[in-house]
């Protein structure tokens, strides 16, 4: 066994040094474990330690159960660095997150966009799911699945979850659980179902290569001056217009490294949102101007992995159903090469207008 300690100031030089260490390891074959950062005391920063172990080895810092040897266990991504997806202490496996994110993620209400319930979502479910893994094993993202209750972060800045008992099934595993706001009111239910692997065997490694230098600033492209991409959103999301037509809308997003997984792909999460973003644009675009939509029903499916590289990626949304209290769309995000990767499907509720 090999370890490193080493002083770590922040949650994104942690990130670094996990992603490196994680995947240097599964390059050679073994598993690795990283430590949660540790809160730092008055003059000193804190300090997190990678563990690489030989695979199926149940060694690791201190005495925990299996599944906290789990490669995936304390994985840090940028994205949740960039909307604030914070983790609290874990009790028997069970992990509340908290998803606060700042005005990059507001939309066309000056409120974060609904889509990153599918982000929350998938660290809610995914959390639990690895609770049950073995340390040798790793999940991929199949599906999610979001029934909004309450608009998301109308009355507090944070909503989070903890997932439920995971199954397997099929060659998967699923789970799910509750997202609620800062006064305990239920904001969604989520529901999601993983592909499972063992650690070396999702074919690829890292869906692109890493950036030589992670401290490279990733600034978001100029705003798109279209009226439906007026939002910042959209802007964090790196958005073109590109068509609209009477039941369609074309777009067009930036696969910036800030919205990678620890694969350096895309997060599902920030594919999610883009699909949903591309959904509500189109809604807006042909909504009666008297009624108020919102998003009631929301789901995923995660078909291939995008390199989280700065290329192009299109998505177009069209309109399955248009009726003054139900409007039904789906966006198709596609690969770089054109092909499918990501499909959002968005159930929305209309009421009229107060005023």
């Amino acid at each position: 066994m090999t370890m490193a300690v080493r002083p770590v100031r922040s949650n994104r030089e942690l990130r670094s040094a996990c992603i490196a260490a994680l995947w240097s390891s599964r390059t050679a074959g073994p598993g690795v474990v990283v430590t949660p950062p540790l809160r730092p005391t008055v003059g000193r920063p804190a300090v997190a330690s990678c563990v690489v172990a030989a695979r199926g080895s149940r060694e690791t810092t201190m005495s925990e159960p299996g599944w906290m040897q789990n490669v995936q266990a304390h994985a840090v991504c940028p994205t949740d660095d960039l909307f604030t997806l914070e983790r609290g202490p874990m009790t028997d496996g069970r992990r509340r997150l908290d998803l606060s994110p700042g005005p990059a993620a507001h939309g066309a209400d000056g409120l974060p966009a609904p889509g990153l319930l599918f982000l929350l979502a998938d660290s809610v479910i995914g959390s639990a799911c690895v609770w049950s893994l073995d340390p040798h094993e790793v999940v991929v993202t199949s599906s999610l699945h979001v029934e909004v209750h309450l608009r998301p972060w109308a009355a507090h800045r944070s909503v989070g979850g903890t997932g439920g008992e995971a199954h397997r099934y099929h060659g998967g595993i699923a789970s799910s659980g509750t997202v609620h706001d800062g006064d305990g009111r239920v904001v969604a239910s989520v529901s999601g179902r993983f592909a499972l692997f063992t650690v070396g065997e999702r074919q690829g490694g890292n869906v692109a290569e890493p950036p030589s230098d992670t401290a490279v600033v990733d600034e978001p492209p100029a705003a798109d001056p279209h009226p439906l991409l007026g939002s910042e959103v959209y802007r964090t999301l790196g958005t073109r217009f590109v068509e609209l037509g009477p039941d369609h809308l074309t777009l067009t997003f930036t696969a910036r490294p800030v919205l990678a997984n620890e694969r350096h792909g895309l997060h599902g999460g920030s594919g999610a949102l883009m699909g949903e973003r591309a959904c509500d644009a189109l809604i807006r675009a042909v909504a009666a101007p008297d009624r108020e939509i919102l998003p009631v029903t929301m789901s995923v499916a995660f078909l291939r992995p995008i390199p989280a590289d700065g290329s192009t990626v299109s998505c177009t949304a069209r309109i399955e159903h248009l009726g003054r209290q139900l409007v039904a769309v789906q966006s198709v995000l596609h690969t770089p090469a054109g092909k499918p990767a990501v499909v959002v499907d968005v159930v929305a509720a209309g009421v009229e207008r107060p005023g």
